[in-house]
């Protein structure tokens, strides 16, 4: 099995027994009690229950948390059996990760996690992106600790910010500035000279790397800070030398900078939508209708926040007649585009914007989009429900 599967099938029994737990601890204050009761902290319970974290239980602990709770005899042998598989699993998952680097070039092992964050990003279905993510989370961390970023920079860079994206959407803005920062001070160290045979990749990395910045400072709510790292990228080599490529990207991170600062010129998210629709209608490749959906959605939720609801219904509704035929529309720009758009009809007084909103949530949790989730629930609290009657 490669390190891929092994951590999959690992994931697979971690959800497993936190299922279990979480079912068997549902009073208030039953987890507290339980941890007192099996030797450990609530913090390191709330740990074995993170999906995300990597601690796992050993053999021992996974015997006393079995036998702490009130389940047949069956099922607390099947309890024990998945703590002890994912960690197991976990395990053997680093051990096929360090085979793998020597069976194999770290270009090799870049380019399948490389893929692994295009079918996140692409999935047709939310469950199959929630998988891909926790993939790129686990392997991307334990490869990252076996490169050197002197020896194997670029891949090094790259594998920084394929763990910045997925960090992002697992709500965790602060490692994503960390992994972005990381990633441009490296790319700033190397002499461009140095990797003529590789410079397309070089500028590729160093512009992602100044975005990367831009997308964490947002998610931190650090507006300025994420429209002055744009204007930095607006320099980078990349960008000079294929405009028609990088527009779109930086031009829409622009966007969502300005439309969040206090005080913002609509005309200045106009003429940057309009630079991004005429590249993409020059394009006319496959992603050129994705980016001209995401780069509408944008300038959406600028004209809300700028208070202009009837452009935004225009730019917004156009698109929602078209969304279903536009390809490469993954579960994350699905979200964000149903965000946007039930914000518009809440805040036209229109009752099916909860529709929208409730949709969005279904998605996000599907497809294990943490931060999504987080700020819709900050946004509309208790109201945001678990279904949804809309079927874009």
């Amino acid at each position: 099995m490669s390190a891929l599967d092994l951590v999959w099938e690992a994931q697979i029994h971690r959800e497993v027994y936190i299922a279990i737990l979480n079912s068997a601890l549902k009073t208030p204050g039953s987890k507290q009690r339980f941890a007192e009761r099996v030797g450990i902290t609530p913090q390191y319970l709330s740990y074995l229950l993170d999906p995300y974290n990597h601690r796992t239980a050993s053999p021992d602990l996974a015997k006393r948390i079995s036998d702490a709770l009130p389940l047949p005899g069956e099922q607390r042998l099947s309890l024990q059996e998945h703590l002890l598989l994912a960690r197991e699993r976990r395990l053997q998952g680093k051990e096929v990760l360090s085979l793998e680097l020597t069976e194999r070039s770290v270009d090799d092992c870049i380019s399948r996690l490389r893929q692994a964050h295009q079918l996140a990003t692409f999935a047709t279905h939310p469950s199959l992106a929630k998988k891909w993510y926790r993939l790129i989370y686990e392997v991307g961390g334990e490869l990252l600790g076996h490169l050197h970023s002197k020896t194997h920079s670029l891949a090094f860079v790259e594998v920084c910010l394929l763990l910045h994206d997925v960090q992002c959407v697992l709500n965790r803005p602060d490692s994503a500035l960390y992994c972005a920062k990381l990633a441009r001070s490296v790319i700033q160290s190397l002499e461009p000279r140095d990797f003529q045979q590789d410079r397309e990749l070089f500028d590729t990395l160093e512009i992602n790397a100044i975005r990367a910045e831009a997308v964490a400072y947002h998610n931190l709510h650090l507006y300025q800070e994420a429209y002055d790292c744009c204007l930095q990228a607006h320099s980078a080599n990349a960008m000079k030398n294929r405009p028609e490529l990088w527009k779109p990207h930086l031009y829409r991170d622009m966007i969502n900078a300005l439309s969040r600062k206090p005080r913002f010129a609509i005309s200045e998210a106009e003429g940057l939508a309009n630079q991004i629709r005429a590249v993409c209608e020059h394009r006319g490749d496959d992603f050129a209708p994705l980016l001209l959906l995401l780069s509408n959605r944008s300038l959406g939720e600028a004209y809300i926040e700028h208070g202009s609801l009837k452009k935004a219904r225009r730019v917004l509704r156009a698109q929602l007649e078209q969304i279903t035929q536009i390809p490469n529309v993954g579960p994350l720009h699905r979200t964000l585009f149903l965000r946007t758009y039930g914000k518009l009809l809440i805040k036209q007084g229109d009752s099916a914007g909860w529709d929208f909103i409730r949709f969005a949530v279904r998605i996000a949790h599907e497809a294990g989009l943490c931060h999504q989730i987080m700020e819709m629930r900050q946004e509309y609290g208790s109201a945001v429900g678990p279904s949804s009657r809309v079927t874009v």
